[in-house]
């Protein structure tokens, strides 16, 4: 029995000390997104509102929003800049105070033409480090055969086929960029520390214009420990003295065609519906999987090329509390608020991993076990666990526009 206990106490110290150090390495890695431009689309209502709203507010990054509607998206600027007023440690925001917290961008995903290239060309501009590829529709959870025509394409091209052209032209600017050669490692971003600090050393920035987060003393605690341990800090997720350069040559240059910065973070919104087939969303659920399919192969062409400057977060929410699911009758377990999302999307941003789905419960335990369920068994459980859609008043559904995003 002594040895039991034993054992469970030396668990619990193991336990704690894990997460005072995640505790203070999240407060460091929080201090990377001070100043840096992120671009938010499906921005106007649920979890894009509330991602554009904590990372300008709570984070003081620099966002870039888009949606269709733009006096969602003109409210939610003012929001913001409401609740920046209000802050009383709103003077010691390192973000130039001459520029807007919040820049809309409105923009038709499923525009045809220039449209789209040109908006990416404005945010490219901008200096943007951190997209965030969040818009998305779902089908109404209506059966295929009852779906539209038009519903079926909108989703087609608003899920799947605008982050793939977003994705395409982010990568091609980037990739077209002139890349030092790096040694690989085993982080997504694999800048040499030692390297950095010698150019920092060379260049001799000024305090006032380096843009680096006050934490700087604490990421430098950070460095030492991460150098005595043999790896390296990646530079997406901390404020190196590289990429305040970089910001400094983007204010310097305005009319450069592109001002992506060295390092390139692209979170993509899917859903715990690409992993198993659910009825009533069979458009939806396989755009989510194409989703997670796309980014898993751009990681091994992205290595294929040695290019580690661009690092995919696929995250796969569950259930989110949207009005585009409120018509929904089937049972939402572990159901998210937005806010509640969009914190656990900025977690996934500041980790180091790749792929991360939400809540743990249905991720770890509830997707693990329906993986592993006899097809015919759980063909057999979904078939009696839908119910139509509340909304479902005619033979044909439409798409609902009551969300920018939807999770299932």
């Amino acid at each position: 029995m002594t040895l039991i206990w034993t054992l469970v106490a030396i668990f619990a110290f193991c336990w704690v000390l894990w997460r005072v150090s995640v505790h203070y390495d999240l407060r460091a890695r929080r201090a990377s997104l001070r100043g840096r431009v992120v671009w938010v689309t499906g921005a106007s209502s649920g979890i894009g509102r509330a991602l554009a709203f904590r990372l300008a507010v709570f984070y003081g990054a620099r966002v870039v929003v888009s949606a269709r509607r733009v006096e969602l998206l003109e409210s939610l600027a003012a929001q913001v800049s409401e609740a920046l007023a209000g802050k009383a440690t709103a003077s010691t925001d390192t973000r130039e105070m001459d520029k807007p917290a919040v820049v809309i961008e409105p923009v038709n995903l499923r525009a045809s033409g220039n449209e789209l290239d040109h908006v990416l060309q404005r945010v490219l501009q901008l200096g943007v480090s951190v997209v965030i590829l969040n818009a998305g529709v779902n089908q109404n959870g209506c059966l295929f055969v009852d779906t539209s025509l038009d519903t079926l394409r909108e989703v087609l091209e608003t899920n799947l086929w605008a982050p793939a052209r977003i994705l395409h032209r982010l990568l091609r600017e980037l990739l077209s960029a002139p890349n030092e050669p790096t040694k690989a490692s085993g982080h997504n971003c694999s800048v040499d520390v030692n390297r950095t600090r010698s150019r920092a050393r060379k260049s001799k920035p000024s305090p006032s214009s380096s843009g680096i987060p006050e934490h700087r003393a604490r990421l430098k605690i950070v460095d030492a420990f991460r150098d005595l341990l043999q790896t390296k800090i990646p530079a997406s997720c901390r404020p190196s003295d590289q990429q305040a350069s970089t910001k400094d040559i983007i204010a310097s240059a305005p009319n450069e065609s592109s001002a992506l910065v060295e390092n390139l973070d692209v979170v993509v919104v899917s859903s715990l519906a690409a992993y198993r087939a659910l009825p009533g969303g069979a458009l939806y659920g396989a755009t989510k999987a194409a989703l997670n399919y796309l980014t898993e192969s751009l990681r091994m062409e992205l290595r294929i090329a040695g290019d580690h400057r661009v690092r995919l977060v696929t995250v796969c929410p569950g259930f989110v509390d949207t009005p585009a699911i409120a018509h929904q009758r089937h049972w939402k377990p572990c159901c998210l608020s937005p806010d509640a999302a969009a914190d656990h999307i900025i977690w996934a941003l500041l980790r180091r991993g790749d792929h991360y789905g939400f809540p743990w419960i249905m991720d770890h335990i509830v997707m693990a076990v329906a993986v592993w369920i006899p097809t015919r068994v759980y063909r057999w459980i979904m078939a009696k666990s839908w119910r139509p859609p509340a909304s479902a008043e005619s033979a044909v559904c439409t798409i609902h526009h009551g969300s920018a995003h939807v999770e299932h």
